[in-house]
């Protein structure tokens, strides 16, 4: 655990980070829905259909009980519906094996239908604070230019790599926060075609 590295990481969290309803949350329910929506969906155009959601499905209760025509109209212009699909069977199983809580244990969570690694680790972390790395697109791109490291993410080797120092790196009294600092200072600084604040961030974080 480098605990000087996430201190500073999640000060500039604190003075820079999105100000998003989900991130306000620990309720499961919330985390899970938003990361679904989320899944190849950018977060301008997938924050109104989160706030419809919750506005008509509050509960995983009311969405179990839903019909999949009321889910799929809500859907609509999210594309790939198998997401949504998903999503009201897991609700139905989360309602049916664990009396409509989700599980704190991971591999509990990654029993649940369209829950994978990323998704398990995310509700972990962001509901019960448990230090699990959350290793999005955003966060392999963070490390692999700080770090200098140069393995292919799509690879068994690659994705080790990365989840065991993204571990390394978190401070797991603060999983939560450290999580989300690493995921917006993907999407904000180090961004995909253009990094032009890598080197101001590499040296800001060096000497704090």
């Amino acid at each position: 655990m480098d605990q000087e590295f996430s201190k500073n990481l999640r000060q500039w969290y604190r003075k820079n980070g999105r100000k998003l309803p989900w991130r306000s949350t620990k309720e499961a329910y919330n985390i899970w829905l938003s990361e679904i929506i989320l899944q190849q969906t950018r977060v301008n155009q997938g924050l109104p259909y989160y706030e419809k959601f919750l506005e008509n499905f509050p509960s995983i209760e009311s969405l179990a009980m839903a019909s999949e025509d009321q889910i799929l109209r809500l859907w609509q212009g999210l594309g790939y519906y198998s997401r949504a699909r998903n999503l009201h069977a897991a609700a139905k199983q989360v309602l049916r094996d664990f009396n409509g809580e989700f599980p704190s244990d991971f591999e509990k969570l990654r029993s649940i239908k369209g829950i994978g690694d990323y998704t398990a680790s995310a509700i972990a972390s962001f509901a019960f604070d448990l230090p699990h790395p959350v290793v999005d697109g955003n966060v392999y791109r963070f490390l692999s230019r700080f770090f200098g490291m140069d393995v292919p993410i799509d690879s068994s080797q690659g994705k080790k790599a990365f989840n065991e120092l993204a571990l390394e790196l978190m401070d797991g009294r603060h999983a939560a926060e450290h999580n989300q600092a690493m995921m917006e200072i993907g999407s904000l600084v180090c961004k995909p075609i253009s990094p032009t604040a890598m080197i101001a961030l590499s040296l800001w974080l060096a000497m704090h």
